[in-house]
């Protein structure tokens, strides 16, 4: 098989795993990889998305919740008084598909 037919089924492959997964997607040097995640600074505690960080029992008021970078297909709502920081201004998206507030602040 010649080498561009085996890149072209390697690309269409990780193409295709990529649009059924439900995770965030990232884009580094023009390849899609999973988003590293969400992390609440104070407790060290993981995430997969944002909304799952703020709505923990463990984040309090008060904590830090960083974001790497990535595309997180999410809407978000702040109902805690908390510092919610983006690893890259470019490079780390909230995507509500367009439809209403992505991010809703009731603190």
């Amino acid at each position: 098989m010649s080498r561009k037919l085996v890149l072209a089924m390697v690309v269409i492959t990780v193409l295709f795993s990529q649009t059924i997964s439900s995770q965030p997607l990232n884009y580094k040097l023009g390849l899609i990889i999973q988003s590293e995640g969400v992390h609440n600074l104070d407790t060290g505690l993981n995430y997969t998305s944002i909304q799952e960080a703020i709505d923990a029992p463990q984040t309090l008021y008060g904590h830090t919740i960083f974001v790497e970078e990535g595309i997180y297909y999410e809407h978000v709502v702040l109902n805690k008084s908390l510092s919610l920081i983006g690893e890259n201004r470019s490079t780390t998206i909230i995507d509500g598909n367009h439809t209403g507030n992505v991010i809703k602040i009731t603190t």
